[in-house]
């Protein structure tokens, strides 16, 4: 492209966000809204920039939202959320989320959370894959839910191994502050090989137990019980354990043994309880 009849800079070339580079024909610069204008640019008055179109933020909010399916009042599905249905009033989905599904009224899912479902009242997904129920009211004093989430892992020698949700690198149980969480978990342990492992041997155990979560997210576990319902071989081990740090996550810890494959499967019954009262 040419200079203009009384201009000293003249377009270099546009960005993926529309802004108009100019060159005075040997250093990149900004023009100023004259400039912009006299070769045909729209300038934002704004940011000061010249641009080849304006950003439509809402027009992209709408585009980003085509997978998305929203019935009744007031439901909120923020920026990056694709194939997710809301069916209810007062619901927000935070953002960066996918194939999720909300059906009830002041449910919550968390930014970035996916494949997650919430039904019920002021339930809130804070976990990779978790069903949630609520049973809450708009009081946000007190907040009450069950919920479901699965952990799973592969162990070959007898290192001990933390599961893993949804087969999720460090995607563990994470709580919130001031809470009490009891927990149920049946767990699967299947042998599919190994020089000393024979396909086929399993055991099934039920562990039982709560967490507190203190007001630093400091927590509390106790295990009521841990039995066998079932196995063909030997049982291999497993606890609940904190992931490190006292940071209010946690997870399953299983160890096999050295030359045997075996897979974990456990699926993991929360019964959440938070306040807003301070819990040392």
């Amino acid at each position: 492209m040419e200079f203009k009849k009384d201009f000293k800079i003249k377009p270099l070339f546009v960005n993926n966000e529309g802004l108009v580079i100019f060159t005075d024909g040997t250093n990149d610069v900004l023009p100023n809204q004259l400039a912009c204008e006299a070769y045909g640019y729209k300038y934002d008055q704004k940011t000061g920039t010249c641009n080849s179109f304006l950003r439509n933020n809402k027009l992209e909010e709408n585009f980003s939202n085509l997978t998305n399916k929203v019935q009744g009042a007031n439901n909120k599905i923020q920026t990056g959320v694709h194939n997710t249905s809301v069916v209810g009033r007062n619901n927000i989905v935070n953002g960066e989320n996918e194939n999720c599904f909300i059906s009830g009224e002041g449910n919550t899912i968390n930014n970035g959370i996916n494949n997650a479902t919430v039904v019920g009242a002021y339930g809130k997904a804070i976990r990779q894959g978790e069903l949630v129920r609520g049973g809450s009211t708009e009081d946000k004093r007190n907040q009450y839910q069950s919920s479901v989430v699965h952990l799973s892992c592969n162990t070959t020698d007898n290192t001990p191994t933390n599961m893993e949700i949804n087969d999720l690198t460090d995607e563990f149980i994470n709580t919130e502050a001031n809470s009490i969480l009891g927990f149920e978990i049946f767990l699967t342990r299947l042998e599919i090989g190994g020089s000393s492992g024979t396909a086929g041997n399993f055991s099934y155990r039920h562990i039982k137990g709560v967490i507190r979560v203190a007001s630093n997210k400091v927590p509390t576990i106790v295990t009521f019980n841990t039995r066998i319902l079932g196995k063909d071989g030997s049982n291999g081990s497993a606890s609940v354990i904190d992931t490190g740090d006292n940071t209010g996550i946690f997870t399953i810890q299983v160890t096999g043994a050295n030359n045997v494959n075996n897979i974990w499967n456990a699926t993991v019954h929360l019964n959440e309880t938070k306040t807003n009262i301070d819990i040392s």
